[in-house]
């Protein structure tokens, strides 16, 4: 048997194969803000996507099948139920654990290959598999954060201008 320590420097005893668990826990403990614990939250977020995926498949047979005989209006409506839950979870997972902070990056493009009588294997290439600059993320936030605001500006110039005409006298053309 080994021992180690808690944080109050009680010695515990630990068997040698609990030994890494046990260090895991006290470090999960220790530091909410540790690498090993992001890891963790990003093992758990990355399962519950999973889980989320399989419910959605679910439901898009349960839709595409519904006029099959056999089929169950019940069971689909159960799929989008649990699909709503695990979505709200998920969210609430994502922005508790931290890992709701992180860019959501598009899966690189499918490479077309110009040479279509090579055999050349697409995922060895590097093309689209490069993760884009903080700078070019950043500017692509800017961007995308200046047409939203140009959008609800527009949007907000042409709400006035139609309280305006609300509120306008009205003319009575016969007189």
């Amino acid at each position: 048997m080994s021992s180690s320590s808690t944080l109050s420097g009680e010695p515990i005893a630990l068997s040698s194969s609990s030994t890494h668990s046990s260090q895991m826990a006290t470090v999960l403990q220790s530091d909410p803000n540790s690498v090993q614990i992001f890891k963790h939250n990003i093992q758990i977020i990355l399962e519950s996507v999973l889980n989320l995926q399989n419910v959605a498949r679910n439901a898009l047979v349960g839709i595409q099948n519904a006029y099959h005989p056999g089929s169950s209006p019940v069971q689909t409506e159960t799929y989008f139920g649990t699909l709503k839950q695990n979505l709200e979870l998920l969210a609430d997972m994502s922005v508790h654990t931290g890992v709701g902070a992180l860019p959501v990056l598009p899966f690189p493009p499918v490479p077309t290959n110009p040479n279509p009588g090579s055999l050349s294997d697409p995922s060895t290439s590097g093309e689209g598999s490069t993760v884009p600059s903080e700078s070019q993320m950043i500017a692509d936030a800017t961007r995308s954060i200046q047409i939203l605001f140009e959008r609800l500006k527009r949007v907000q110039e042409s709400a006035g201008t139609v309280a305006s005409l609300l509120q306008a006298p009205t003319v009575n053309a016969i007189q």
